[in-house]
């Protein structure tokens, strides 16, 4: 199993009505209801993002060739975006978005009933003030960014530390009803070769990250891998949850 993605950027402005035609039944109906521009052009570059990327694993992993208006990427009941057919039944693709600064990361793997859980997120590189990384970061993420020079390696450290939460917790389907204090993460430099029964995104530049949460955390005991990767003054993560907790050293 690979995880694949893609980026997408700013798309021309469309009106709310009628919606794009490359969008599902129980699509147009979310558009039409979305009329503050700015959230209705990024839930749209969003959905644009994956249904290309879905497409593209339907066609050369299942063997499905179907056209973007025949699914639809909706929400379950944890907000967790699915893919089904007009008709409701479920595809085998797993899917996850995010957007940032007018642009569009969509992460997506076939899903075979593996259990894993896949979150991605992206941010746009910009300094972080020291408010925000003494409120939302653990101990030792707030000493690694001190001892970082003020500058781009300091604000890409911390978009990455920032982002890597968002991921770890989007893929224990937690999002932010969690306090990221409660997830700390241990960025590495060095290109990440994955973790045994768990996948990575493919292409190269994809560097790991190591996330530890707290007891409280639910289902925070599972084996996790992270991933991040710099891109045109972004910083792409992707974290994926294995099924069953993780094995302690030595077990």
């Amino acid at each position: 199993m690979t995880i694949h993605w893609a980026l997408l950027s700013d798309l021309p402005p469309l009106p709310a009505v009628p919606p794009p035609t490359w969008l599902g039944p129980a699509e147009r109906q979310r558009a039409e209801l979305l009329r503050a521009e700015k959230r209705r052009g990024d839930w749209l570059l969003g959905r644009l993002a994956a249904k290309r990327l879905v497409a593209r694993i339907l066609a050369e992993v299942v063997r499905m060739d179907l056209a973007l208006d025949a699914f639809d990427i909706v929400a379950d009941h944890l907000g967790a975006p699915v893919v089904r057919l007009a008709d409701g039944g479920r595809l085998p693709v797993g899917v996850s978005i995010s957007h940032s600064d007018g642009t569009a990361f969509c992460a997506a793997w076939a899903d075979s009933g593996s259990g894993l859980s896949v979150g991605a997120d992206l941010e746009k590189i910009a300094p972080r003030s020291a408010a925000f990384v003494l409120d939302f970061f653990r101990p030792a993420e707030i000493e690694a960014w001190e001892a970082l020079p003020a500058g781009p390696s300091r604000d890409a450290f911390a978009t990455a530390i920032w982002s890597a939460k968002e991921a770890v917790l989007k893929a224990l389907r937690l999002g932010l009803t969690v306090d990221t204090r409660s997830v700390e993460i241990l960025l590495s430099d060095e290109e990440a070769a994955g973790l045994p029964g768990l996948p990575r995104p493919d292409g190269g530049g994809w560097k790991g990250f190591a996330a530890c949460c707290s007891p409280l955390v639910p289902g925070g005991d599972r084996a996790l891998a992270g991933f991040w990767h710099e891109k045109d003054g972004f910083v792409m993560t992707v974290a994926i949850a294995g099924l069953s907790p993780a094995r302690s050293p030595g077990a």
